[in-house]
């Protein structure tokens, strides 16, 4: 049994782990802005490893909702989207796109490191 629990312990923390990201509400507006239907809502998304990517969805006005629950339906609608997106780009180096500079002839991070003396 206890073979069992740990088995189970770690598949969940995998599947935890595997997919992660931080989502940013960068869009959030009724839209026709006369006789509004519906919310346009846009995130960003960042993957753990730095990359990040935009998407967006509608989200009708059919009752009352509280703001939470139209992010909610926003992500529910765009879920399927961003799980497999995410995936592709936690495969893809975190050095891709990274800003270094050239000094004394060699590579550095695009940041200085500032070293203080006591």
């Amino acid at each position: 049994m206890k073979i069992i629990t740990l088995i189970l312990i770690a598949c969940f923390m995998f599947i935890s782990l595997s997919y992660a990201e931080t989502l940013k509400v960068t869009r959030y507006e009724l839209s026709p802005k006369e006789n509004p239907t519906h919310y346009d809502v846009g995130f960003e998304v960042r993957a753990s490893n730095g990359r990040l990517f935009y998407i967006s969805t509608k989200v009708a006005i059919d009752e009352e909702k509280t703001d939470k629950e139209i992010l909610q339906l926003a992500y529910d609608n765009l879920k399927a989207q961003i799980e497999p997106k995410v995936a592709e780009l936690e495969g893809k180096s975190p050095l891709l796109k990274k800003d270094f500079i050239v000094k004394n002839g060699k590579l550095e991070f695009g940041v200085e490191e500032t070293v203080i003396e006591k």
